[in-house]
């Protein structure tokens, strides 16, 4: 246990998304992103502990004979990091609703009137990136931008709205130092810890198209959608831990880049990410008809 809390001490944190979300792996998110025609919308996020995370809640009580507080997910304080990170957001509302499991969910509104000013952080964020802003445009924060960009077609008299997913990544950045043989060897222990915590880990984010459908093929570029809406990110447990050389990396806090990226990206099955590097960019458009010009004299 002496090495489990060294390592909890040790590791960073998201710029949005706490890495202890993705450690403890007791947790369910869900973002929904729904765009209007001229790059404004909203964010709805819900978030949940897992039946697991609620029963280790409740052992612990037990054990200490104690109340515990509010998870820090569901906490207003949390609330209050997700408003900064995000940025150009504003808060609509907020609310808790009981699941029919008897579990609790938050459930946050967001608005923002220029998606270009939001910003998406799902990629981890090293304190080694920290110290290469000015080699490496900014150090790669892992900033998820869905930058919204107008285009006029005047032979159609169409809109073509694109959103193209703007993401950094390590695999350009030359290897963080590794640990120590010794050190390394505390890690290793702990990692089929890290593993089990994470079976029930969920995570999406979709995009929500102001429209009905995406009728033309080459409105999506390498993203999957059904009708409307247009999966951005998805993971679940069950995939990440069949890449446990990926968490065993995340818990050391060492750089994940190159070849690893791709391999890693692999090596879970139904893992959906926008990680450029990989998958040669990502986006989609969705376009409005525009009346023709009148032709009375």
């Amino acid at each position: 246990m002496k090495e489990l809390t060294f390592i909890l001490k040790r590791i960073s944190v998201f710029v949005i998304v706490p890495i202890s979300i993705l450690l403890c792996g007791c947790v369910e998110i869900e973002q929904e992103i729904y765009m209007n025609h001229d790059g404004s919308g909203k964010i709805i996020e819900r978030v949940a502990l897992t039946p697991r995370g609620v029963r280790m809640l409740e052992g612990m009580k037990k054990r200490t004979g104690k109340e515990i507080g509010t998870p820090y997910l569901l906490s207003d304080e949390h609330l209050q990091a997700r408003l900064k990170a995000l940025g150009g957001v504003e808060l609509v509302s907020k609310r808790v609703i009981r699941l029919p499991d008897g579990r609790d969910q938050v459930e946050v509104v967001y608005s923002f009137k220029d998606s270009n000013k939001v910003k998406y952080c799902i990629v981890p964020t090293f304190a080694y990136k920290k110290k290469l802003q000015k080699e490496y445009r900014g150090g790669f924060d892992g900033t998820l931008i869905l930058k919204f960009t107008p285009e006029f077609e005047s032979w159609g008299r169409i809109y073509r709205e694109t959103v193209t997913l703007q993401c950094d990544t390590t695999a350009v950045m030359p290897p963080q130092p590794l640990c120590a043989p010794a050190e390394r060897q505390k890690f290793i222990r702990v990692l089929p810890i890290f593993l089990d915590m994470l079976k029930e880990f969920k995570l999406s984010m979709t995009l929500i198209a102001p429209i009905e459908d995406f009728e033309e093929r080459d409105m999506l570029t390498n993203l999957r959608a059904d009708h409307n809406k247009v999966t951005i990110y998805y993971a679940e447990g069950q995939s990440v831990v069949q890449a446990p050389s990926m968490i065993l990396q995340l818990i050391m806090n060492e750089v994940i880049g190159g070849a690893d990226l791709e391999n890693n990206q692999n090596a879970m099955p139904g893992v959906f990410t926008p990680w450029p590097a990989i998958h040669q960019g990502r986006g989609c458009r969705f376009m409005k008809s525009v009346p023709a010009p009148s032709k009375n004299p």
